[in-house]
């Protein structure tokens, strides 16, 4: 029950969009965040091998592999947070290989991050924090930069003056 709550209150920012065969092998997928209607259509004994829940009309079960049986039912939502956490993209089980591409939502679509005043506040405090540091070393770089520049100059100035002074003496004698 606890696994099928958490699937349900799931928001992802990043969608999947599975590409799978065509005809004959696996449910075809190309939505980002919500697979067609046209998935398979659970019998009371169908569950998801992830979250053990059963599919409904808001998230049906799917066959995005080459799984048989009872095995090869999944919910597009756990199929996603299961290759988001373990970081896979293969089927653990027939080692079918998905195709995936990342899809960000569109920016009116992001939702805003709930957080505490307390937690707004610390992130104010350290990005003005790193704002004024980003400064003080990018004015530290320009006046290393701008010195060291100057006493080439100088040098520069020193050594053609001496250069100048040695041909003056050697002319006047």
């Amino acid at each position: 029950l606890t696994a099928c709550y958490l699937r349900k209150i799931q928001k992802l920012y990043l969608c999947f969009s599975l590409s799978l065969p065509q005809a004959g092998s696996p449910t075809s997928v190309n939505a980002p965040c919500s697979f067609s209607r046209s998935s398979v259509t659970p019998s009371n004994q169908d569950i998801c091998r992830i979250c053990h829940c059963e599919g409904d009309d808001d998230s049906p079960l799917i066959t995005p592999c080459n799984c048989t049986g009872s095995l090869r039912f999944v919910h597009q939502a756990c199929l996603q947070q299961w290759i988001k956490s373990s970081d896979t993209r293969c089927c653990e089980l027939c080692k079918y290989q998905f195709i995936m591409e990342t899809k960000l939502k569109p920016l009116r679509k992001w939702e805003k991050l709930q957080m505490t005043s307390s937690e707004r506040r610390k992130i104010m405090c350290s990005v003005t924090f790193h704002v004024i540091a980003i400064t003080c070393v990018v004015w530290s770089l320009y006046v290393l930069i701008d010195r060291t520049a100057d006493e080439i100059r100088t040098e520069r100035h020193i050594q053609i003056l001496k250069a100048f002074n040695k041909t003056t003496k050697r002319c006047a004698t």
